[in-house]
């Protein structure tokens, strides 16, 4: 039986080298993309290409999009990251092709990860190859070493089944412990009193009060985005703003990011960031927001 388990590991070590190579040999060329884009939105591809403009949004922050082009065209290609590259770097960018509404729906990539192109795939394979080759030797040692031990190996552990004396550990609850022999205490958050908060005064959540004590807050329905203030309107954007504070100015700045609901500060529709002052009203969607300070 673990010879037929040692057989199945190694055949699934051999797939997944195979599935390695084939998906570094599946790059499409951006002229391809720009030729016939009805082919590929809306599935995940890989393009390899150089930064060519970078720009960040909110400003400030790693998040915001970059242009890139390959050999094959000179049209650059935008690309939506949360995380920005340098100008000038060459990388192999995989994600989501969608339609750039913003920009008469030409074609965009929502970036999904993407990887310097220093290594090349010859070196990737023999990387993955000798990664596998080591899991299997550690996995045949460990079959051995459980055949020779048989039915006498390693004592079992059983958990402890009444309630220990006040003041002994519970040895049923899982302890992490530091390699010098000490638990671990969980990492403490830092938390910034801004002295301003968000107020829902309309919509779905009316009530509901969000403290800002972070220099980026988001702004959004539940999804992909981690939102520091999750909102359950159905109209507002997984991805629909963000709040910025400049702590040498000492200001708050709203900045709008999504492509279909638009933000409305004093009932104006915003395009660039705007800065908002205390009783500031904020609309989107059908949700009502209120900016307090102090």
């Amino acid at each position: 039986m673990r010879l037929k388990g040692a057989l199945k590991i190694a055949a699934a070590a051999a797939l997944l080298v195979a599935a390695s190579q084939f998906a570094l040999a599946q790059d499409i060329f951006l002229r391809d993309i720009f030729a016939h884009p009805e082919r590929f939105y809306n599935l995940p591809v890989t393009v390899s290409g150089t930064v060519q403009a970078v720009q960040a949004n909110p400003v400030g922050t790693q998040r915001g999009q970059y242009t890139i082009t390959d050999d094959s065209s000179t049209t650059a290609l935008a690309v939506k990251t949360e995380r920005l590259p340098k100008i000038g770097e060459t990388y192999k960018i995989r994600g989501i092709l969608v339609a750039d509404p913003a920009r008469d729906n030409v074609p965009m990539l929502k970036e999904d990860g993407r990887s310097s192109t220093g290594s090349n795939s010859t070196t990737i394979i023999l990387v993955l190859a000798g990664l596998v080759f080591l899991v299997l030797l550690v996995l045949l040692l460990r079959l051995m070493s459980k055949s020779k031990t048989g039915k006498r190996g390693a004592p079992v552990i059983k958990p402890v089944s009444k309630a220990p004396a006040a003041g002994s550990p519970d040895l049923a609850k899982t302890i992490r412990v530091a390699p010098g022999g000490e638990p671990v205490a969980a990492k403490t958050q830092i938390f910034l009193n801004l002295g301003a908060s968000i107020i829902v005064d309309k919509g779905a959540d009316a009530g509901k009060e969000f403290p800002l004590h972070t220099l980026s807050t988001a702004i959004g329905r539940p999804g992909a985005r981690k939102n520091d203030i999750e909102l359950t309107d159905g109209t507002v954007s997984k991805e629909q703003a963000s709040i910025n504070y400049d702590n040498t100015k000492k200001e708050f700045t709203l900045v709008n990011e999504s492509q279909t609901n638009p933000t409305r500060v004093n009932q104006v529709d915003i395009a660039v960031p705007t800065v908002i002052t205390d009783g500031a009203v904020i609309e989107i969607g059908k949700t009502v927001l209120r900016f307090k300070k102090g």
